[in-house]
């Protein structure tokens, strides 16, 4: 009770199965295959950087998500606002990335100045 979160003796602490029980089969499937889906688009942006800052903010991004499915085990995660904010920046920096990285690192005055 001293949590501070109203629901927090009646949400699963186990936040996998939360998914599940909220979801069904069908949901949670789709829902991991996002997570996966994420994971695997960013190794390959990750394989194909360059610039070794924006490679760590990739790796970051990656070791975040990941992190984030390994805690939902044992904690309540998903149910968060705050954790779930974060996590949804780094889900969108992920693209951004991706098009740095087919610029070549390069900012855009940078290719205005070139042309």
């Amino acid at each position: 009770m001293g949590s501070g979160f109203a629901l927090g003796d009646y949400v699963a602490h186990n936040q996998i199965l939360w998914v599940f029980v909220q979801m069904g089969g069908g949901g949670a499937f789709f829902f991991f295959l996002f997570f996966n889906t994420y994971v695997f688009r960013g190794a390959m942006v990750f394989q194909k950087m360059t610039n070794p800052y924006l490679k760590t903010v990739c790796a970051m991004c990656l070791v975040a998500v990941f992190n984030q499915i390994v805690v939902s085990y044992v904690d309540m995660q998903l149910t968060y606002y705050r954790n779930m904010v974060y996590l949804g920046v780094l889900i969108g920096l992920m693209p951004v990335l991706a098009n740095l990285q087919e610029h070549n690192g390069t900012s855009p005055e940078e290719e205005r100045a070139e042309a």
